[in-house]
């Protein structure tokens, strides 16, 4: 029995009886389908090479292809994961995900205009549909949405060679406005697999089809015969895995993709199956010839239910096909192509030579502006409207080389402007401008000397540069690509997200850096000096450098500090610490011209625990009620898989200062100089952040009546840490080359292989103890206390304490030179 369908509905907080977010196959463990959906663990974006783990050995799989971005789809909030990102500000998703359908029902669980949805870490809103938002069952369950502003995140691939859904000559509904040409051809007696979908059956090109889905968890039965048991309600589990393409002869199912996640009656390896509540949500491809993952449906119907029923039993699925006919009609229809020249905007539209330019669309007079409310009201009312008028917003693309006198205030509402590659371009005057963000491609300079309106956010993708003139210190940026240089003479905006591309300054006022907020992307310092009491970093995707000499980066943190992103420059950087807080780096430093200098600081240089999804402890004890288990916590300090670090500086400079290098981490000095400090090279002290990459949070959240709790500069975004640390770590995989100078300083030296010089200066009272350690050195030191140990090369001191130690000499005969132990008092 596996052949009843549901619509996979989608309903949240009270109406969650319809979410699902996968039945999964019980042969594996539950930790690898919640790290598989996340991408993290062992599941990194572009990881190859490495095996998914079945409770038998025998049965784990080798994933021999570069692991999917899972990161195209929408996360944090009310919805998880039912909508993608194909660029710039559509998405697509199930038609049935509308509110209301042609039956005149409402369904308050799914999206309206106006619903909130996060990509790339920050909140959107939708603003239009292909299908009005009503949901019409004679219809393709696929719709292409638009929203408020540019995502930030990555976009799906779209493969148009596919060409799985074409443009017919009829009219009154998809069936007649569309073709599927792989079944038409079918329809024959003889299905051409060289057509539409037909080319999916080509297993040694696509081998791999994935997925990822929230909503409630089912655990599977092998026996595919059984009802799953359900484990988790909505909107509580990220789970991911594989699907299996129907084998051939499934030719009934028009626009329409198959998933039989079973052979024979059991349920197929590593098996993720879409249920009800995973509506929407993408399913993906691995294309061997060009390396690509593509996106080539979402979720519309499944064989379970919510009730859990007998028959229904979650092994089969079917996909509405990518209509990339559908997707080329909704944005041709909010499109606008605007030649090179000289245009002047204002309230009246856009102009070029006297002349209005057609089809622009601006938010009324009596709505513009209106981006946040302070009450629900008259402002509220207003909010609304302009909501509602966005749905006629039409992306202009500008082409060539031009210029934008602004007139007056004008709002564009979720109007992307678009920049051509190689184009430049000029937005200049005194008023304020909203958009629906800027997409300038690769090659392109747009210079924007106009301002954001308070509490509204200028958006900016692509390969291209944005530079910013203006000030608006009560708006704010937010980037995902390219280039952002900020030159004007004072502050730029009052807040700034990055969630990818690079970010450069003219000046230290250009930004604030307590509401620096980085997902992603590159700090270019510019040679300039920045203060920072916390760098608000959430990943390793983030870097901070410097494109020219001179720069100086200052950590003043007044509470323990955690920098989880990297330190990547050719130019010298100097890093200051000056702080009695722990200040930990678990990010990769290279930065070889480059000093650190720390004064009365607690500094630690270590490896990074591998993040983890995870888990409540409550969730955690209903898994183990069915045998199953899971990690409640994202990073711990005994998990096996930590991530090595590299530290490469020209000098690391301490003055009354401790200075801790732990586990898995490699420091590369010219000169590590020490004063009246204390050294651990190898060290017990260890840190980790239980809000490991979940540091950064968008705090607008959706409620069915559109409200937001928060909305604008300064309210929406924050910053938090939960910091553990140990006194008693692991030590392993530690490495330092370079010179060590202690000048009236203790130094341990600690299961770390060590090469370079050791030198004490006024150190007779001080100690350098050697544990468990290999050692290419020369040493000077008045005290030494050496156990378990090797050392290769010359050893001056005066004190020498040896336990279980090789100490290995050179001789040169020839030039009658030798290395030597010379101890005036040793045991």
């Amino acid at each position: 029995m596996k052949l009843k369908l549901s619509f996979c509905a989608l309903m949240a907080f009270g109406f969650s009886n319809y979410l699902f977010a996968s039945a999964i196959d019980p042969k594996f463990y539950f930790q690898e389908y919640l790290d598989f959906a996340s991408n993290k663990g062992k599941f990194q974006v572009g990881q190859i090479g490495f095996e998914i783990l079945a409770k038998n050995p025998n049965q784990n799989i080798s994933f021999n292809v570069p692991m999917i971005d899972f990161s195209t789809s929408n996360r944090g909030g009310k919805f998880q994961g039912e909508f993608t990102n194909i660029g710039q500000s559509y998405i697509v998703s199930a038609s049935h995900m509308s509110t209301s359908s042609n039956t005149g029902e409402v369904n308050k669980g799914y999206v309206k205009q106006g619903s909130v949805l996060h990509f790339g870490g920050v909140a959107n809103r939708i603003v239009s549909s292909s299908d009005n938002f009503t949901y019409k069952k004679e219809n393709v369950d696929f719709a292409v949405l638009k929203m408020s502003k540019i995502n930030l995140n990555k976009s799906a691939n779209l493969s148009k060679d596919f060409n799985f859904i074409e443009k017919d000559s009829g009219d009154g509904g998809d069936i007649y406005e569309y073709k599927d040409p792989f079944w038409d051809s079918c329809q024959s007696g003889k299905c051409d697999y060289s057509k539409g979908k037909g080319k999916l059956f080509d297993s040694s090109r696509y081998e791999y089809f994935v997925r990822e889905g929230s909503g409630i968890v089912a655990l599977g039965f092998e026996d595919t015969n059984k009802v799953p048991i359900k484990i988790f309600d909505s909107n509580e589990i990220n789970l991911g895995g594989f699907v299996s393409l129907a084998p051939k002869n499934t030719e009934d199912k028009r626009f329409k993709l198959q998933f039989l996640n079973y052979t024979n009656d059991k349920r197929n390896p590593f098996a993720s199956s879409s249920t009800p509540g995973d509506s929407g949500s993408g399913v993906y491809v691995y294309d061997k010839i060009d390396k690509k993952w593509y996106l080539v449906g979402v979720v519309s119907t499944s064989n379970c239910n919510a009730h859990f029923t007998d028959g229904y039993t979650c092994s089969q699925v079917d996909y509405a096909l990518i209509n990339q006919a559908k997707i080329n009609e909704f944005q041709n229809t909010h499109k606008v192509a605007i030649g090179s020249g000289t245009y002047a905007l204002s309230s009246d539209g856009l102009m070029k030579d006297g002349k209005k330019i057609e089809n622009v669309s601006l938010i009324s007079g009596t709505n513009a502006g209106y981006v946040s409310y302070k009450n629900s009201f008259d402002d509220k009312t207003k909010y609304d409207k302009r909501i509602e008028e966005m749905q006629n917003s039409k992306d202009l693309y500008f082409s060539q080389n031009g210029s934008i006198n602004l007139n007056s205030d004008v709002d564009l509402g979720a109007s992307v402007l678009n920049f051509e590659q190689n184009s430049n371009w000029q937005i200049t005057g005194d008023k304020w401008l909203i958009h629906g963000g800027i997409y300038a491609d690769k090659g392109s300079s747009i210079e924007y000397n106009v301002k954001t309106k308070k509490d509204d956010f200028l958006y900016k993708m692509g390969e291209g540069e944005l530079i910013v003139k203006s000030q608006s210190v009560d708006a704010g940026l937010r980037m995902g690509e390219g280039k952002v240089s900020l030159e004007g003479e004072g502050l730029s905006f009052g807040e700034i997200y990055m969630n990818g591309g690079t970010l450069g300054f003219k000046n230290a006022q250009n930004l604030k850096t307590d509401t620096l907020y980085m997902n992603g992307g590159t700090l270019d310092l510019s040679g300039l000096t920045l203060k920072f009491d916390q760098i608000k970093a959430n990943s390793n995707n983030v870097f901070i450098t410097s494109s020219k000499a001179g720069a100086n980066l200052n950590l003043e943190n007044k509470q323990n500090y955690l920098y989880h992103g990297n330190i990547f420059s050719d130019e010298a950087i100097t890093i200051s610490a000056n702080t009695d807080k722990a200040l930990i780096f678990d990010g990769n430093i290279y930065n070889k011209e480059g000093v650190f200098k720390a004064e009365n600081a607690k500094l630690n240089f270590q490896g990074h625990a591998r993040i983890h999804a995870y888990v409540s402890e409550e969730q955690a004890k209903k898994l183990q009620e069915q045998g199953l288990s899971a990690l409640t916590k994202p990073v711990s300090f005994t998990q096996e898989d930590w991530e090595d670090r590299v530290f490469v500086l020209k000098e690391l400079n301490l003055e009354k200062s401790e200075f801790y290098l732990g586990r898995n981490a490699s420091l590369k000095v010219e000169n590590l100089n020490a004063k009246n400090s204390k050294i651990e090279l190898g060290s017990k002290n260890l840190w980790i952040d239980e809000k490991d990459g979940e540091n950064i949070i968008d705090k607008v959240q959706d409620s069915f009546y559109g409200d937001v709790s928060y909305t604008g500069v300064g309210k929406e975004m924050g910053f938090e840490q939960k910091l553990q640390n140990t006194q008693n770590a692991k030590i392993e995989k530690v490495y330092f080359s370079g010179n060590l100078n202690l000048n009236n300083s203790d130094a341990t030296l600690q299961n770390i292989v060590f090469s370079g010089n050791i030198k004490g200066v006024d150190d007779v009272q001080k100690n350098l103890v050697i544990k468990d350690s290999l050692l290419e050195s020369n040493i000077q030191m008045s005290n030494i206390q050496a156990e378990k140990s090797a050392i290769y090369g010359k050893v001056d001191t005066n004190k020498l304490n040896a336990n279980n130690t090789i100490f290995k000499i050179n001789v040169d005969f020839e030039k009658s030179k030798a290395d030597y132990v010379n101890s005036k008092e040793s045991a």
